[in-house]
């Protein structure tokens, strides 16, 4: 947890109601924790800053399960509750969320490999 607290802004204690705070290409966004279960490796958050305009709401679960071969899976759920008519966009929505799953899945593999932010994660945070 130690080399997670340089590279983030989380609280270490991780309980609900804690803020995170990320810089996107998008710009800077906020995260409050909504749920954290050690014992059933899940974590949930809202956003509270830095949503697109055409979302009311976002929130994400994140799980890791075992499979049968003994490697871990990592299952992320996003909710999106749009504005006035942002639902037109969802198609496209989906695609950038898409994007942006892969993105943090890649992230976090590296990050479970080798114990340190990726290289393009780290050099962000400088």
């Amino acid at each position: 947890m130690k080399r997670f607290r340089k590279y983030s802004a989380i609280n270490p204690t991780l309980s609900i109601g804690v803020v995170r705070s990320t810089e996107t290409t998008g710009g800077p966004t906020k995260q409050e924790v909504t749920a954290f279960n050690p014992d059933q490796y899940m974590l949930s958050y809202k956003a509270i800053a830095g949503a697109p305009f055409f979302a009311k709401a976002i929130n994400a679960t994140w799980t890791l399960t075992k499979n049968q071969d003994a490697s871990t899976k990592l299952i992320m759920n996003f909710e999106i509750k749009f504005k006035g008519i942002g639902g037109i966009l969802t198609p496209i929505v989906r695609m950038k969320l898409g994007k942006v799953a892969d993105d943090l899945l890649g992230d976090f593999k590296f990050y479970v490999e080798n114990g340190k932010p990726h290289p393009r994660k780290a050099a962000s945070n400088d």
